[in-house]
């Protein structure tokens, strides 16, 4: 009975640190170059907070790659900030 007290705790212990790490890696993506899907091209993104910003909202804001095939960065709602003119 007494293993089990001490077992339970770091099983405990051990999850939370790998959940830790898997939730940080995640993130180490912003720090490349974004693109977004526009319609059925990936377009540069800008600058997150000057360009754009990735809304509240289900599905993918970002990508990353610059080639086929690009991959999910950022979750959310792709907001471009301001409309560029002509």
């Amino acid at each position: 009975m007494n293993k089990a007290k001490l077992v339970i705790p770091a099983i405990a212990i051990v999850i939370g640190v790998f959940t830790a790490f898997a939730s940080t890696t995640k993130q180490s993506c912003i720090s490349e170059p974004q693109y977004y899907l526009n319609g059925t091209m990936y377009s540069p993104a800008g600058v997150l907070g000057r360009d754009y910003i990735c809304a509240n909202g289900s599905g993918t804001c970002t990508y990353i790659g610059g080639t086929s095939p690009y991959q999910p960065c950022q979750s959310g709602i792709y907001t471009p900030l301001h409309v560029r003119s002509s």
